[in-house]
């Protein structure tokens, strides 16, 4: 378990330490940790879907390059994205795209 003083070496989990520790008990453990960011996934998943349900103008499941404008990280990146060349970008396109990024960054 961390209490607050002790989450200070860990700034990210410091800043969010009342978020994290959701029963207000003064303490944190790593499961409160792997709850929280769990959680905080699930948002921005879940904000990502509608900012991409918002874009997508006519309702057909896809961004063509005029949708994409609503979306500066996918306009600027639609060739990227659009892996199949089709002139829109799927949201599988896109988790794909992502994933890439993600694991470039590991290496």
């Amino acid at each position: 378990m961390l209490d607050r003083q002790e989450a200070q070496a860990l700034p990210r989990t410091a800043r969010s330490f009342d978020a994290i520790d959701a029963d207000n008990s003064g303490s944190i453990t790593l499961e409160d940790i792997r709850t929280h960011m769990h959680a905080q996934a699930k948002l921005h998943r879940e904000r990502a879907e509608q900012r991409f349900a918002t874009a997508d103008a006519n309702s057909d499941g896809v961004l063509d390059l005029e949708e994409a404008q609503a979306l500066p990280r996918i306009a600027r990146n639609f060739d990227a994205i659009d892996a199949d060349n089709s002139g829109t970008v799927s949201r599988e396109e896109l988790i794909e795209y992502r994933k890439g990024k993600r694991q470039a960054r590991s290496r």
